[in-house]
């Protein structure tokens, strides 16, 4: 009795977890659609003044969006730092560490630099952790390649924070060349992660994504490279087919993990995608960390899984109980 109370509560546990993290990604992407996306090409359309007040509709579910993941983001990194940090002390810390100074910029203690740089430590922790402990050796490539591209990009915007602190450091600009071909090297070997053949949906999914992503890079490619590097944190020097096959992969990725019974894993991907690479603000740092962390939680609930597989088949079948009224009966 006590062992099935005990795996009812764990099973309970990581399904509230995925709910919550589910639903931040969720509200991530419609704030991402909405006020980072929509709100920025309305300008475009033609008789915006006719439309004010749709407009003005959208817009407030976008911002309203934004302080729904705002308030989850709390609660679903505290139950990220308990759930992978039980095996994973480089997810415990690194999401300690972002919590931490985050909470004390909000206070008004410590200055951007700290801020930028414990930042960029505490991702460069959860991806390098996460990227050499995960039991799927080839997700090491797309994990590796997304820390070394928000390193880089991080690096290079953060150092202006030297400058205000008195003292003179420039980081050279290839950084931002690596940044951008190691983005990029992340989502397109992304399907890594859900290490398999996704089904049907998952690779349909992803062909749709890519070809409207290369349809709108194809008819405003400058609008498209100016979106990408406000949402996503690329500056779209590559050819644009390059960026549409990554919209491609990664939407597959997801689908993929999400119809393969890893919600945690795919909700933590679309984490990474709405949070972008580099630092644009405490907010989206908050998504990239919550979604590494999500990633880290996700593989120890597979590992979890596999051990409690593993240890049911060692447990002999226990033998069949006699009821009461049958121990009467031939009594």
């Amino acid at each position: 009795m006590a062992i099935s109370m005990r795996r009812t509560s764990t099973g309970s546990s990581w399904s509230d977890l995925t709910l919550v993290v589910v639903g931040l990604a969720v509200a991530s992407a419609i704030e991402l659609a909405i006020l980072r996306t929509f709100t920025r090409t309305a300008i475009h359309i033609p008789a915006l003044n006719a439309l004010q007040e749709p407009y003005e509709v959208l817009s407030k579910g976008g911002r309203y969006a934004y302080f729904v993941a705002v308030a989850l983001m709390l609660p679903a990194m505290a139950m990220l730092a308990h759930q992978s940090g039980r095996r994973g002390f480089a997810a415990l810390l690194g999401v300690l560490l972002f919590a931490a100074v985050a909470a004390g910029a909000a206070a008004g203690v410590g200055g951007r630099l700290i801020l930028d740089w414990a930042t960029l430590t505490a991702i460069v922790v959860l991806a390098g952790g996460l990227a050499i402990q995960s039991p799927r050796r080839a997700a090491a490539l797309p994990l590796a390649s997304f820390g070394l591209a928000f390193a880089m990009s991080g690096a290079y915007s953060a150092a202006p924070d030297f400058a205000e602190a008195g003292a003179n450091v420039e980081f050279p600009g290839w950084l931002l060349d690596g940044a951008e071909i190691s983005g990029l090297a992340f989502a397109l070997t992304a399907p890594l992660i859900a290490s398999g053949r996704g089904d049907r949906a998952a690779r349909w999914t992803g062909l749709a994504i890519g070809g409207l992503a290369l349809l709108v890079f194809l008819g405003n490619g400058s609008t498209s490279r100016f979106l990408l590097l406000w949402n996503v944190g690329l500056s779209g020097i590559l050819p644009g087919f390059l960026y549409a096959a990554a919209a491609g992969t990664l939407s597959y990725t997801v689908v993929a993990l999400a119809r393969s019974g890893r919600g945690l894993e795919a909700a933590g991907l679309g984490l990474l995608i709405t949070g972008g690479i580099g630092l644009h603000s405490t907010y989206q740092s908050g998504l990239v960390v919550a979604g590494l962390a999500a990633l880290w939680a996700g593989t120890l609930a597979a590992a979890q899984a596999g051990e409690g597989a593993e240890a049911r088949a060692e447990t002999p079948d226990a033998e069949p109980q006699q009821s009461p009224a049958s121990f009467a009966a031939t009594s």
